[in-house]
């Protein structure tokens, strides 16, 4: 029976994890290391400072995918 699975390299390219994501930026503030390390993360009180956070990353062109990601959770 054949397989159903058809590879394709440039699909699986494209979705393979990209390394390093998750790694805490150099200039990530204290406060928001504590914070997305802890339950407080997806707490709707986080989202003024976590957008405020944004606003830095913006400005500075920098990114913190686990901040981000709080804020999308949220």
């Amino acid at each position: 029976m054949p397989s159903l699975m058809i590879s394709n390299p440039k699909a699986e390219e494209l979705i393979a994890p990209v390394e390093g994501l998750d790694v805490p930026p150099a200039s990530r503030p204290e406060n928001i290391t504590t914070l997305i390390e802890s339950v407080d993360r997806y707490n709707p009180d986080s989202l003024e400072i976590l957008e405020a956070y944004l606003e830095q990353q913006c400005s500075e062109g920098t990114f913190d995918c686990l901040a981000d990601l709080a804020i999308l959770k949220l």
